[in-house]
C-alpha cells in the first residue's frame, strides 16, 4: 500500500496514528506490523519506534517502511517503552492516536470501528475488548478467550465514573493498547508515559486522561489480541517492577480518593494482585544470583510501607489477595517463602505435564 491521499477512498477521514515501541521482537513483529497495514481503515500513520534493538527488529522496521507508505520508523538508543511512546506521540500528526504493542496484534476492523464509535459520540477515548493469545516459547497458539465485555456509551464525566467500576472489573482501565484518544484531547491534558518508571508507567499516563474525560465510548468486541507467552523466557523477576507499581499507586491514591473513591478498593486490590505477580516471577527465575537474596528480597516486598498501608486498608477479593494481604499484614517472611516457594514448584509441575 502507499501513503494514503485525498484521491483514495479515505479523503476526508481523520488520520489514525498507530505508535508501536519495537525492542527485540524480531520472532513476533511482521505478525504485529501486519494486522496493522492490512486494516480495512487505511488512514493510518503507523509509527514504529526501535528502541535500541540488538536483534533483526531495527532491519525489519525499515523493511516495512519500504513497503508501505503509511510506516514511519524512529530508530533510537534503548531507553525503554515510556520513552519509545513518548518519541511516537512527538512524531504523531493523526487527529486520533493508539498504542500497539510489537509482540500483539489486532483485528482488521480495529480502526474502522473505533474511529465510527468516536467519531459518532465525539468521545475523547474508545474502549475496546482483547482477546488473550496464549503461546508457548516455540511460537506455537496454546488456546485464545477474550479477556471481558464491557458496552456503554458515557457523554457525561459524571456518566464515565458511573461506568469505571465495570470497566475494572474487565481489566479494561490499564493498559494503553486498548483504547483509541483523541489526539487534541491528551495534549490538552498534557500527559506522558513517565520515563522513569518500570511497572505502573500504563495506569499513570491512562488516570489523568480518565480524570479528565467527559466523553466515553467502550465496545464489546474483541478488537486487539494480547499476547502472552507461556514458557521459561517470561520467567525473569526486575525489582523495578515492584518499585515502579509502588511509587504509581502511591502517587494516583490521592487522586482517585477525589475524582472516584468507589474505584478505591480496585485501586488496592490492584496492588497486591501486583505483589503476587512478582513473588512468582522472584521464585520463577532460576539464575543463581536471585535465588541467593530471595529472602531479603522477599523482606523487602512485605515490609513496604506503601504495600503493608495497602494490605492494611483493602478489602481483598479473591483467595490469592486475600493470602497475600494476611502474609503481608502479618509481615510473616518465612510463610510467605515458603507458599511461593510452594507455587512455583507447582507450576512447574504442571507445566511438564502440560508437554
Amino acid at each position: 500500500m502507499s501513503a494514503v491521499t485525498s484521491e483514495n477512498s479515505n479523503a476526508g477521514l481523520p488520520l489514525v496514528s498507530v505508535v508501536v515501541p519495537v525492542y527485540k521482537v524480531e520472532r513476533w513483529l511482521d505478525r504485529c506490523v501486519s494486522s496493522i497495514v492490512h486494516q480495512t481503515y487505511e488512514n493510518l500513520e503507523i509509527i514504529l519506534v526501535d528502541d535500541g534493538s540488538p536483534d533483526g527488529s531495527s532491519k525489519k522496521c525499515d523493511e516495512w517502511a519500504g513497503r508501505d507508505g503509511r510506516v514511519v520508523v524512529l530508530h533510537r538508543a534503548n531507553e525503554g517503552v515510556s520513552a519509545a511512546r513518548n518519541a511516537g506521540m512527538d512524531a504523531a500528526h493523526g487527529d486520533y492516536l493508539c498504542f500497539v504493542d510489537s509482540d500483539d496484534a489486532v483485528e482488521p476492523q480495529l480502526a474502522e470501528t473505533a474511529v465510527r464509535a468516536a467519531q459518532r459520540y465525539d468521545a475523547q477515548i474508545v474502549f475496546y475488548a482483547n482477546m488473550n493469545d496464549r503461546y508457548n516459547d516455540e511460537g506455537t497458539l496454546l488456546d485464545s478467550a477474550q479477556q471481558s465485555s464491557v458496552a456503554f456509551v458515557a457523554e457525561t464525566a459524571e456518566e464515565f465514573k458511573r461506568h469505571f467500576l465495570e470497566l475494572s472489573h474487565g481489566q479494561y482501565v490499564c493498559p494503553p493498547w486498548n483504547k483509541l484518544f483523541l489526539t487534541s484531547f491528551v495534549k490538552q491534558v498534557g500527559i506522558r508515559f513517565p520515563e522513569d518508571v518500570v511497572g505502573g508507567e500504563d495506569s499513570a499516563f491512562n488516570f489523568p486522561l480518565y480524570v479528565a474525560a467527559e466523553r466515553v465510548v467502550a465496545i464489546d468486541e474483541p478488537l486487539y489480541r494480547y499476547s502472552m507467552r507461556v514458557g521459561s523466557t517470561m520467567n525473569t523477576f526486575d525489582p523495578r517492577l515492584l518499585e515502579g507499581r509502588v511509587s504509581v499507586h502511591a502517587a494516583l491514591l490521592p487522586i482517585i480518593q477525589e475524582w472516584n473513591p468507589t474505584y478505591l478498593n480496585d485501586h488496592d486490590n490492584r496492588l497486591i494482585t501486583n505483589v503476587w505477580i512478582v513473588l512468582s516471577l522472584l521464585y520463577a527465575d532460576r539464575r543463581p544470583q536471585i535465588r541467593q537474596k530471595r529472602g531479603t528480597i522477599v523482606r523487602g516486598i512485605i515490609t513496604n510501607p506503601v504495600v503493608r498501608e495497602c494490605a492494611r486498608s483493602v478489602n481483598a477479593v479473591g483467595t490469592k489477595n486475600r493470602l497475600m494481604t494476611v502474609l503481608i499484614h502479618n509481615g510473616n517472611v518465612l510463610a510467605t517463602r515458603i507458599i511461593m516457594r510452594a507455587v512455583s514448584l507447582l507450576k512447574r509441575i504442571r507445566s511438564k505435564v502440560s508437554r
